[in-house]
């Protein structure tokens, strides 16, 4: 339901209820708010500056009495069952000191159980809300400076509020409560957020200088003229994030994920780090200029980026590189750069076309990329066996010709004629007549042919 007058500026509404109600944009700043019932209600962008949430007297009075009424019927009831107790007891005992001895127990009984009783109902008192907000949608409210002891806001919808200056003290949220205290008071600086989800929160301002903010999720936040300098950024997302004019001077972005649409615009940076431990350092010596941070980072979204963590197949690579051009036709893909990261990753940046599709190309490269390699090994590996083949036939005809020797007998002819001039062929035997050589040639082996 669309309430028709949303201007309730410096009003006293104390227990007023706008249960389930559609109050976008109403203006509550200076209210008196305690003990009003927002639950269920449409909230967006509703002004609650300056305004006071908690308990009201009512609140407390009715509170008091309901739980007194309580509490008399519990003592009551428990004080009938202690009669009963001692009247079975004194039934089957009549002695004096058995009589005395229950007497004392009564008395201990009523002490112990008010005073528990009592601090059961301190301690509900204590947990009491006074304003509620559970299950409101607060998206882009305004909280500056509010007072909001005992406020819940369990399960409410709280995107980009501002917190600033807000006292949170003792109320209820579903999410992590440092993450609101870093929202109201905007000083972060230098300490551990790692892996915090600081998603769709408005921090604008906010001192994170030399905090660690490893992991974290700061997707869709607000971080404009945020102080970021020497600050962990390594592996954050940060898709969409707001950075306009943020100091990034000195933080380390290893890793870190951003979109086309994190904005850097006017951010100051003089250097940053690639690595932990203050290591490689950009721009290697120097300062970036006016401008440049953001003009580095916006080329990144013209690149796809692919990684290879067991090294490079290079002819599987071109395989799928002239796959992919194919493919597509005007998408301008050039190699920009090939890195080698610390931990052995090789990171090849490839250039494409502005408008071309990134995510399509990267699938596409990838999938011919495995495809190709997974052929080229099974070639690979048919080569290899190849090669043990001949490797094997060499070996089996060095054997043969082992065993051919080995069955020849003792007698080995070598035939060694330097400067040798025959009429002839060459002669294996024990004297051989030759007209045209002078004289007999006599072989001096003679233990085959005894003559």
């Amino acid at each position: 339901m669309q309430v028709v007058n949303l201007n309730f500026a410096k009003q006293d509404l104390r227990n007023r209820s706008f249960k389930g109600q559609d109050l976008t944009g109403a203006d509550f700043s200076g209210c008196n708010i305690r003990g009003c019932d927002f639950t269920s209600a449409t909230l967006v962008k509703a002004n609650f500056e300056k305004a006071i949430g908690g308990q009201t007297s009512k609140q407390i009075i009715d509170f008091t009495i309901k739980n007194t009424i309580l509490l008399i019927f519990l003592i009551v009831d428990s004080a009938d069952f202690a009669r009963r107790w001692q009247k079975a007891i004194i039934d089957n005992s009549y002695t004096q000191i058995n009589v005395f001895a229950l007497a004392i127990n009564s008395v201990i009984w009523f002490v112990v159980f008010g005073f528990v009783s009592i601090k059961f109902f301190k301690s509900l008192r204590s947990s009491l809300s006074g304003t509620y907000f559970n299950k409101a949608n607060l998206t882009n409210a305004k909280f500056t400076d509010a007072v909001l002891k005992k406020t819940d806001f369990s399960d409410a919808q709280l995107f980009y509020i501002d917190w600033q200056g807000a006292n949170i003290s003792e109320s209820k949220f579903s999410i992590d409560s440092k993450v609101i205290e870093l929202c109201a008071s905007r000083n972060g600086k230098g300490n551990d957020y790692s892996y915090t989800n600081l998603s769709n929160i408005n921090l604008v301002s906010v001192d994170l200088s030399n905090a660690n903010l490893s992991g974290a999720d700061i997707s869709r936040t607000l971080l404009h003229k945020a102080h970021l300098e020497n600050a962990n950024l390594s592996e954050v997302q940060a898709l969409a994030t707001d950075f306009a004019e943020a100091n990034l001077t000195g933080a380390c972005i290893k890793n870190w994920g951003i979109s086309p649409e994190t904005n850097f615009k006017n951010v100051q940076c003089d250097y940053i780090y690639l690595e932990l431990a203050h290591q490689e350092r950009r721009p290697h010596s120097g300062y970036f200029k006016t401008s440049e941070f953001n003009d580095v980072f916006q080329k990144t979204f013209e690149t796809v980026d692919l990684f290879f963590r067991n090294g490079i197949d290079w002819d599987a690579f071109a395989y799928s590189f002239k796959k992919v051009e194919v493919e597509n036709e005007g998408a301008q893909l050039d190699v920009q750069s090939i890195e080698k990261k610390s931990d052995g990753v090789i990171l090849v940046r490839v250039a494409v076309a502005p408008d071309a599709d990134k995510a399509k190309i990267h699938n596409q490269f990838m999938q011919g990329y495995e495809f190709a390699a997974k052929a080229l090994e099974a070639q690979y590996q048919a080569r290899l066996e190849d090669k043990e083949k001949v490797i094997n036939q060499l070996f089996s005809t060095i054997n043969q010709q082992n065993k051919l020797l080995a069955h020849t007998g003792d007698k080995l002819s070598i035939y060694y004629q330097p400067n040798s001039q025959f009429a002839g062929g060459i002669v294996d035997a024990n004297t051989v007549e030759a007209l045209q050589i002078g004289g007999s040639i006599q072989n001096n082996d003679t233990e085959d042919f005894p003559s």
